[in-house]
Parts: C-alpha cells; structure tokens; sequence
C-alpha cells in the first residue's frame, strides 16, 4: 500500500516527484511542465527527460560572469535576481551577445540598489548602504568597488569585508 503523497517509478517508490527526479538526474519542474502542456502522464513525462538527458544536458550552455562559470544563464540570473527571459529578450532586440545583455541589467540592478534608501543586510533593514557600512565599521566605497570588481552583489561584498574584518 503507498502511502498519499509517495510517487512510485518504475516499481519503485519515492517520497515525492522531486526525490524521483534528482536520482535520474532530471528537472522536476520540466518533468512536470511537460506533463501539463502535452496532456500526458508523469510518468510518460519523466521516461522522456531520462531518454533525452543527454541532449538537453547539450544544449543548456554554462554561463560565465567575472570569471565565475555558472551552469547555465538561468543559474547566473537566479542568483542575482535578475529575469533571464529579459536578458535573453534584450540581447535579440539589439542584437547583442547575452553577456553583454546580462551586464546591462547587473548595471541597471547595481545603480538601483545604490540609489535605493534603504539597504537590507541579513535580515536587518538600513535606512542606507552608507549607514549599514558605518555601523558595520567597513568602508562603503571598498564595498561597491568590490560588487563592481568581482561582480557580486552589495551583500555579498558587504559579508566579504565584515568576513575580511573579523580576519584580522
């Protein structure tokens, strides 16, 4: 007897979809897109991401930004909160490359956090970067020189001094 919410695969039971997926090595949201929009079942669905793992492995690109590789554009925009159907939109409209368009909207995201008045740091909401480094003792040009530099976000350049701080 399976229990409610157990997935069960090729005679072979799961506690969720998601668990099934990630031991094939497949998408779970794919899997289940695929299912919706082809009107088909889950299993049908996942018996075609497992056959065609490789294709699709080929054809998703690694992205690189700064000198970091990242699985793919996708991954990369994730982490920086940034759409990747933009970046993908805006390097067809001017007929740029995607890094290019990715770094339009990295400069675009950096300026608006440096002109947003507030500034979150884990959790705690600054009414600025500039009182946030102040408070934190850390220097706020260091900070946006280094978001620019390495292409990281405020936050992230913002752990990075505290971190280099309590080094000392």
């Amino acid at each position: 007897m399976t229990k409610k919410n157990e997935f069960v695969f090729r005679n072979k039971s799961y506690e969720t979809l998601e668990e099934c997926c990630e031991v094939y090595g497949v998408n779970a949201n794919s899997v289940s897109s695929r299912k919706y929009r082809l009107g088909c079942s889950t299993d049908e669905s996942l018996e075609h991401f497992i056959a065609n793992k490789e294709i699709i492995e080929e054809r998703i690109q690694k992205f690189t930004f700064k000198g970091m590789e990242y699985p793919s554009l996708r991954a990369c925009c994730k982490k920086y909160g940034i759409e990747d159907a933009c970046v993908r939109q805006r390097a067809r409209d001017k007929n740029c490359s995607i890094e290019e368009s990715f770094e339009h909207f990295m400069t675009r995201k950096r300026k608006k956090m440096l002109d947003n008045p507030e500034f979150d740091y884990h959790g705690t909401l600054y009414p600025s970067l500039k009182e946030c480094c102040e408070k934190l003792k850390i220097s706020k040009n260091s900070v946006v020189s280094k978001s620019r530099r390495s292409g990281c976000s405020l936050q992230e350049a913002v752990e990075y001094y505290v971190k280099k701080q309590h080094n000392k």
